[in-house]
């Protein structure tokens, strides 16, 4: 199977600091305010990385089969030992941002739901 790269730098532009999460991993680091970090992912080609910025938090999901790593001026924050495994497979039609808030988040009180999930 194909592999490919996929970069993603994301910037915080707000006045204060927030968390920045890699999912599936749960890998959370504080991301000061103006700070850009550098996520770097390879994996199975067709998919890409997912960003989603919230209130105090920006997160952002790997594909099926991926590894990710995020870096900061040139530093890798995401290093661990032993190394994290490749992103598992979720169900058709699913997304591992869906997969990750249908398992770990409550539903939207409004009743919405992720597109990607149905």
């Amino acid at each position: 199977m194909e592999e490919q790269i996929v970069t993603l730098r994301v910037c915080n532009s707000r006045p204060q600091g927030v968390a920045f999460v890699l999912e599936p991993w749960a890998s959370v680091s504080p991301m000061p305010a103006g700070a850009i970090f550098e996520v770097v992912a390879r994996g199975p080609a067709g998919d890409t990385l997912e960003a989603e910025f919230e209130e105090e938090r920006i997160v952002v999901y790997a594909w099926p089969g991926s590894l990710a790593q995020v870096f900061h001026d040139g530093v890798e924050i995401t290093r661990s030992d032993p190394p994290p495994p490749r992103v598992p497979p979720v169900p058709p039609e699913m997304s591992i941002a869906g997969f990750v808030r249908r398992m770990f988040y409550p539903p939207p009180e409004d009743g919405g739901s992720d597109p990607k999930i149905q």
